[in-house]
């Protein structure tokens, strides 16, 4: 059989906010359509004034794993 697929990429980082609160975290990643594990995204960075950060993205699906090759 073919590999694994690859895992999805992580979130993306949630934007500063305005006054010290952190972002939210990034959300996990889709699974690969071969049962490759999404990876989790990253924290958002520290604001500078009071509100938070806005969400990390989604993470992206992994790749289906290659069929194998011929005996």
């Amino acid at each position: 059989p073919g590999p694994k697929g690859e895992a999805g990429p992580s979130g993306l980082n949630g934007a500063p906010g305005l006054n010290g609160i952190l972002g939210a975290k990034g959300e996990a990643g889709l699974p690969g359509r071969d049962g490759g594990a999404g990876l989790p995204g990253l924290k958002g960075d520290r604001g500078l004034n009071g509100y938070p950060g806005v969400p990390g993205a989604k993470g992206a699906a992994g790749a289906s794993g290659l069929p194998g090759a011929p005996g």
